[in-house]
C-alpha cells in the first residue's frame, strides 16, 4: 500500500531547478516518482517539449495547466523515467 505523503528534494543550479519527489513506498517498492525541471516560462515548457518530442522522446502529458496551477509537460527519458518540465 502506498502512502499519500511525499518528501521533495530540490537542487537549484545554473537557472534550472531539479526536484526529485519521493513518494511513500511500501516494502515492495523502491525508487522515486519522477524528476522535475523548472524553466522560466510556459513558452519555455512548450519549446523544450517540442524539442524533446522532435528528438523522439515520448511525451506522456501536456503541455497543460495542472489543477494546482503549474504549467507542465511529462516526458519519458531513455530509461523510461518520467521527467516533468514545469513553469
Amino acid at each position: 500500500m502506498q502512502s499519500s505523503s511525499a518528501v521533495d528534494s530540490t537542487v537549484r543550479h545554473v537557472g534550472v531547478t531539479v526536484t526529485v519527489n519521493h513518494v511513500g513506498l511500501s516494502a515492495h517498492q523502491v525508487g522515486w516518482a519522477h524528476t522535475a525541471f523548472s524553466v522560466s516560462s510556459p513558452a519555455a515548457v512548450d519549446s523544450l517539449t517540442d524539442w524533446l518530442r522532435g528528438d523522439g522522446f515520448r511525451v506522456l502529458s501536456g503541455p497543460r495547466t495542472t489543477r494546482d496551477g503549474y504549467y507542465e509537460a511529462v516526458v519519458l527519458d531513455l530509461e523510461g523515467n518520467q521527467v516533468e518540465v514545469t513553469a
